[in-house]
């Protein structure tokens, strides 16, 4: 009998690093992980390749995905709307692939709810507060913007104790929480 996949879910506040150690990981090809693209309804930022970065759809086929329970989890997020597709999750899974997914506290606690799925979640946290308000403070975010992010920072770090691993990503160390999330995957997988 094949061995079922296990889902890896990087967890963090905005401008952690979640979407840096995802790209360090996925170059490390002996973890053979497959990234699981979710879909939203927010609009594409510069840099950002649709079906790589996010699976991009209007509202109206967001709201028929949802109707046609496409999603294993979806939830609104400042002003948009993002999921997890069913089927390519699914699938992989059950073939016995190793899937790593970027989420955030509301999808990830959604996610591990699912009995059918081997889930594995790493809470990445910051190298400190005043790094991670930099962090923010030096995006293209409005002032407005800004505010709601940091106070659901703070609403999520409250949650980091309820995940399996914490891993620090401090400001120039970037390979040091590669490498110990790749060594997380490396001891979790099959179990």
């Amino acid at each position: 009998m094949k061995r079922q996949g296990t889902l890896f879910l990087l967890v963090g506040p905005s401008r952690v690093g979640k979407d840096s150690i995802l790209r360090g990981l996925l170059k490390m090809k002996s973890l053979k992980l497959r990234k699981l693209v979710t879909m939203t309804t927010r609009q594409k930022r510069a840099g950002e390749i649709s079906g790589k970065t996010y699976h991009y759809v209007s509202e109206e086929m967001f709201l028929r995905k949802i109707k046609n329970k496409e999603f294993l989890e979806w939830a609104p997020v400042r002003n948009h709307r993002f999921g997890t597709p069913r089927r390519p999750l699914l699938n992989w899974l059950a073939a016995g692939h190793d899937v790593i997914q970027q989420v955030d506290v509301r999808g990830a606690d959604a996610l591990c709810r699912l009995q059918l799925l081997k889930t594995v979640t790493i809470f990445i946290l910051p190298g400190s507060m005043e790094e991670l308000k930099e962090r923010l403070n030096h995006h293209v975010f409005s002032p407005e913007q800004r505010r709601v992010r940091w106070a659901e920072t703070l609403r999520e770090l409250k949650k980091q104790t309820e995940y399996d691993y914490r891993v620090v990503n401090a400001r120039g160390e970037l390979h040091t929480a590669i490498a110990e999330v790749a060594e997380i995957i490396k001891a979790t997988k099959g179990h």
